[in-house]
């Protein structure tokens, strides 16, 4: 079993990897994600948005499950890709649209910037 790159402070032993976590990598020819926040509509309980969260701008493969996950529901769905860099007060986000299927530029802003879209979510949302 590969530990993966050094990036990857779940399996490089510096953060608790949790049981799940540790019987699930004995699960052979399958790839496990876990996702980082999931928006939902309190009324029809289908999600409006999918987040990633990397602590560097991260390319569109290390993302790409959270838009599949996205088109999958459909109705406005929404992906993003958070970038936290440790140390910095900006915030990174990414946009792609199951709309669309386009995915934005990084946009470098404060926590504002970040509510704005979760909120855009909900507002953009189609429920049933």
């Amino acid at each position: 079993m590969s530990i993966g790159t050094s990036r990857n402070v779940e399996r490089s032993g510096k953060r608790h990897v949790t049981r799940l976590s540790s019987i699930a990598r004995q699960v052979e020819n399958v790839r496990h994600y876990d996702q980082d926040l999931y928006q939902v509509c309190p009324d029809c309980k289908f999600p409006q948005l999918f987040a990633e969260v990397k602590g560097y701008d991260a390319h569109d493969r290390e993302w790409e499950q959270t838009r599949r996950f996205a088109m999958f529901y459909g109705r406005g769905c929404l992906a993003i890709l958070v970038v936290e860099i440790p140390g910095d007060s900006q915030i990174g986000v990414r946009k792609f649209s199951s709309h669309s299927g386009l995915i934005t530029p990084t946009v470098w802003a404060g926590e504002n910037y970040l509510l704005q879209t979760l909120n855009y979510a909900r507002d953009i949302h189609e429920c049933l």
